[in-house]
């Protein structure tokens, strides 16, 4: 079983994802904060297989760059309030093998995001 960390800034859509995450073969852990980027980081070391994380619209590309670097081999999924999200940070996740989701995304859409990612590394993607 595959574990991931979803870190969100709302309760309400965080009990959401981690309930329809927990419905698959996926293990998942939910994490309130108020800075997700800052807590994704401090949680880099339960090595998850993936990791769910909220951003706020402002994200700063210096710190999705640094959890990105810290984070080899974790995927990430980053979910952003509005598409497109910024272009440096969108080319920062594509070139790490990760991804992001629009806020409006309906959670299977999360769940089988997240069942790409994996698959795809598991063969050997980058």
């Amino acid at each position: 079983m595959d574990d991931v960390v979803i870190v969100h800034t709302d309760e309400r859509t965080l009990m959401r994802l981690t309930a329809t995450v927990s419905r698959t073969r996926f293990s998942a852990t939910a994490v309130r904060s108020l800075r997700p980027l800052q807590s994704a980081r401090q949680l880099l070391p339960l090595r998850p297989a993936a990791m769910v994380v909220a951003l706020d619209g402002h994200a700063n590309v210096t710190d999705v760059r640094e959890l990105l670097a810290s984070g080899r081999p974790t995927r990430f999924v980053f979910v952003v309030p509005a598409m497109p999200p910024p272009p440096a940070v969108a080319r920062l996740v594509k070139r790490h093998g990760s991804t992001i989701i629009g806020a409006d995304e309906a959670a299977i859409v999360l769940v089988a995001t997240l069942i790409a990612l994996l698959a795809a590394h598991s063969v050997g993607a980058p």
